[in-house]
């Protein structure tokens, strides 16, 4: 994806493609810290580091050793990391025409560079300084990976000069989490049938239609930032699920489970979708419901003894 973006004009932070650890850290070196460090075969963020500066390169290689499955890993992509706002964008195409569905972004609790980007996620509109620049990048990015039909979802970071958009993810599918299904409810779009539409050649009411939205859009995820340990409970529940506006709440682990440091997408503890009538009362919702829930959890003996 990398090299067809660059071939295409499709601006990339700078990359290589490596086959040992050895390189992994001479690329860094080359690039130029911070990098972000990813398994090619990981998925759903599993492998992918953020490193620092030189003193981090080892601590990261005993993660990247091995992927989920703790076979030995091959191959790594060693890239710039891009400071900045990160969005997910989402698309419908038929016959070369795209058609913008919603534009989401990734809001972080601080100013940390990051490796896994979920934390509060609300849907923005064109009053929003960075919504033209993005639609428009992401137009010409599914042009360039030649997608003319169906779904495109596209993942993108505005750097912090405010005049770059980098690509960092595109894929011929609909968004991942809880954006399709509270589309469903919340809007008058029909993304599978639609999708359909465009696979049997019709021109689909995605395209051409309002697409009524009816409230905005977001999702909170509760992470485990701390030390790995044992779950003993999962406080405010309850509370959570009572909240108006929230809904799909998802609860990963049970207590007794072990659960590691939240970095990839298999370690989520709890997660739920959120709307509201307008961007501010989804933003008030998502504060209060990571107010609401605490994760008690019992660190690893290991964990005590390095802190």
């Amino acid at each position: 994806m990398r090299a067809r973006a660059a071939q295409t004009g499709v601006r990339v932070p700078e990359f290589r493609l490596v086959d040992s650890l050895d390189a992994v850290a001479e690329a860094a070196r080359d690039i130029g810290f911070p990098v972000i460090v990813k398994q090619t075969m990981g998925s759903g963020s599993y492998g992918v580091t953020v490193v620092g500066d030189a003193a981090d390169l080892d601590e990261a290689a005993k993660e990247l050793a091995v992927d989920w499955h703790d076979r030995p890993v091959t191959e790594w992509l060693v890239e710039q990391y891009v400071r900045g706002r990160e969005y997910a964008v989402n698309f419908c195409s038929a016959d070369g025409e795209h058609r913008l569905i919603d534009i989401w972004e990734y809001r972080r609790p601080d100013d940390r560079d990051y490796d896994f980007p979920l934390w509060d996620i609300v849907q923005i509109d064109d009053s929003h300084p960075d919504y033209v620049r993005v639609e428009r990048f992401c137009k010409q990015a599914l042009d360039a990976f030649g997608i003319r039909y169906g779904p495109g979802h596209i993942e993108v970071k505005c750097n912090d000069e405010g005049d770059d958009v980098h690509l960092i993810e595109l894929a011929a599918r609909f968004s991942g989490g809880p954006a399709v299904p509270l589309w469903t409810r919340h809007s008058d779009l029909r993304p599978f049938h639609d999708a359909v539409e465009c696979f049997l050649g019709r021109r689909p009411n995605m395209i051409d239609g309002d697409h009524g939205f009816r409230a905005v859009l977001g999702s909170v995820v509760i992470r485990n930032d701390d030390a790995p340990g044992t779950l003993v409970a999962i406080h405010g529940l309850d509370e959570l699920r009572a909240l108006p506006g929230v809904a799909d709440v998802l609860v990963e682990f049970r207590p007794g489970d072990h659960v590691p440091t939240t970095n990839h997408n298999m370690c989520i503890p709890v997660s739920a979708s959120v709307h509201g009538p307008d961007r501010a009362t989804v933003l008030r919702t998502l504060a209060v419901a990571r107010d609401a829930v605490r994760l008690e959890i019992t660190p690893d003996p290991a964990a005590l003894t390095v802190g």
